[in-house]
């Protein structure tokens, strides 16, 4: 089984989840900007596996290569557009 796999995986460490996230201790979610394309991005860091950047299945080599672009959170939509702009590269 690949490290990280799984549903819910990319928020499950709060390591990652920190650095993307941007941990909040509060029990609402913040509404922020995605880093990449600026689309609003319901940050749910203190319900992991609520946020919609579990929903894209990183390997841990493609949280690296997505870590040294970008240090906010992506939606979605961007973080899949990278895996497949790494999966191109590799």
């Amino acid at each position: 089984m690949p490290f990280f796999q799984g549903p819910g995986w990319f928020c499950r460490d709060l390591v990652f989840c920190t650095y993307f996230c941007r941990m909040h201790l509060s029990s609402k979610h913040e509404i922020i900007a995605c880093e990449r394309c600026a689309s609003p991005v319901e940050c749910k860091a203190n319900a992991y596996t609520k946020c919609q950047c579990s929903t894209v299945q990183l390997s841990i080599n493609e949280v690296q290569y997505i870590s040294e672009l970008y240090e906010g959170c992506l939606c979605a939509k961007c973080l899949a557009e990278l895996q497949q702009e790494y999966r191109e590269q590799v």
